[in-house]
């Protein structure tokens, strides 16, 4: 397996896709107002995109403007230390025709948030990248230091 500089586990992109299938939530990171935000939404993967539904408001401007954002899932294991985070960056960008309108809409995404969310956006998987981290900890070649509190 590789591992990246700080000892993580690096998740190959059919791993990572494999992952992103499994969670329910995500968080979108994008400028807004020349601010960084992060939105959590609930997706679909839907071949080579993230599909959210959305309103008015910050996620709609940036597929409006076609920005280059972030898609960010993970999953933990608070007990044993363990976990993974995938991250999607990628170009969104807001369904118009008739034919991807349709074919999102047969996808049943329904909007956690906003009953009335009626846009579709997608988001390009342009780069796909994931990590794990192991209980390194537990290692016994490793030495385990007491918290202090």
């Amino acid at each position: 397996m590789p591992y990246d500089r700080n000892g993580l586990e690096t998740i190959d992109e059919p791993g990572c896709r494999a992952l992103l299938a499994t969670a329910a939530i995500g968080r979108l990171a994008l400028s807004y107002r020349a601010l960084p935000i992060v939105l959590p939404v609930n997706f679909a993967v839907c071949g080579d995109a993230i599909l959210i539904r959305t309103g008015a408001g910050a996620k709609f401007e940036a597929a409006c403007h076609q920005s280059v954002v972030a898609f960010e899932v993970d999953g933990f294991d608070s007990l044993n230390h363990t976990g993974w985070s995938v991250l999607v960056q990628g170009r969104a960008r807001v369904l118009h025709g008739p034919a991807e309108l349709d074919d999102a809409r047969q996808v049943g995404l329904t909007p956690w948030a906003n009953p009335n969310a009626d846009a579709y956006v997608t988001i390009g998987m342009d780069l796909v990248t994931g990590r794990r981290l192991g209980a390194w900890y537990r290692s016994p070649a490793l030495p385990v230091h007491p918290r202090v509190h």
